[in-house]
């Protein structure tokens, strides 16, 4: 939501605040009338993938999945939840695994280039030269490397193949940038839990 002055944003809090007072009453007197005992609605829970897994659980108990309270709290409160995790350093250990490529272009004149990993994060580079792999346009990379993070302020992982060239000198074949922030501070990317194979 864009905020246009700041009426508008307190009217927009108002709001906001009236209708998670609403909901809290509503949860916890429905948790009372089927368990015996109040429902506690703390929305920082709600920053993680376990809060909000473990508050659907409580809202299948209910009987009230069905209303996809925790996607609707998620978007309400999601300037909030952005604003914590930004005020909250984090460190971490970021691991990327690289499966393979395909169809590289060449950069050797009359056969297939032979190419090699070089993997940065920050002040940390992985330079797989040595194991570059001779004419080879499809290589099975099967490699994984680790980095160690602080979020927010996590530089972009960047991996980049070259084409191995004792002679003449070594040449890119092509590099993509992962924004690890961008997946860090989303809710959505933290829910999946089994993180998809990325084709780039």
């Amino acid at each position: 939501m864009t905020v246009k002055s700041e009426q508008d944003k307190k009217d927009y809090d108002e709001k906001k605040k009236n209708l998670l007072h609403d909901l809290k009453v509503k949860l916890s007197s429905l948790s009372l009338s089927k368990t015996g005992k109040p429902l506690i609605l703390n929305m920082e829970k709600m920053d993680t993938m376990e809060g909000r897994q473990k508050f659907e659980f409580e809202m299948e108990s209910l009987g009230v999945a069905h209303l996809q309270i925790t996607k609707r709290l998620a978007d309400l409160e999601s300037d909030e939840t952005l604003k914590r995790l930004l005020m909250a350093t984090t460190k971490c250990v970021v691991r990327v695994y690289i499966v393979d490529a395909f169809n590289l272009s060449s950069r050797d004149n009359g056969s297939e280039s032979d190419p090699y990993l070089i993997v940065t994060c920050g002040n940390k580079t992985y330079n797989e030269r040595q194991f570059y792999q001779n004419d080879e346009p499809n290589p099975k990379f099967l490699k994984s490397f680790d980095f160690e993070a602080v979020f927010p302020g996590c530089a972009p992982l960047v991996i980049t193949v070259n084409d191995y060239d004792e002679i003449f000198g070594d040449d890119s074949i092509g590099t993509t940038v992962v924004d690890l922030e961008d997946r860090f501070f989303s809710p959505e990317w933290q829910s999946v839990k089994n993180k998809p194979i990325e084709h780039r």
